[in-house]
């Protein structure tokens, strides 16, 4: 079997960074799963560098493990993707509130002026 190329390390992408005492519990959650799920990929890619050097050698269970690991990196790449589709939702289920939330805010303000 071909040795796969060397895998390179998922970037973080940059995001909107709320102050600790103001993010809401479900956004806190899907962070904290989403953290998770990438430092075990972290942990599966580097298992994965140190069975395919065992591999080269020619160790047949280095290699059974290297193809586990595999599975754990697509695995875990996966839920991590997940878990940004379900981030996404969530801003624009609260950016959705808000816009709800305003016109009543607006019309709340012009009734008590008048």
């Amino acid at each position: 079997m071909a040795a796969r190329a060397k895998s390179e390390p998922v970037e973080p992408k940059q995001s909107l960074i709320i102050p600790p005492g103001n993010t809401p519990p479900e956004l806190q959650a899907l962070r904290s799963k989403r953290d998770a799920f990438r430092a075990n990929l972290q942990y599966a890619i580097k298992q994965e560098e140190a069975y395919r050097e065992k591999f080269d050698d020619g160790d047949e269970l280095a290699e059974l493990k290297m193809l586990e690991q595999r599975l754990r990196v697509d695995w875990y790449s996966k839920k991590i993707a997940e878990v940004e589709q379900e981030i996404q939702r969530y801003y624009l289920k609260r950016k959705a509130e808000k816009k709800e939330t305003e016109p009543e805010q607006e019309k709340a303000k012009k009734e008590g002026a008048a």
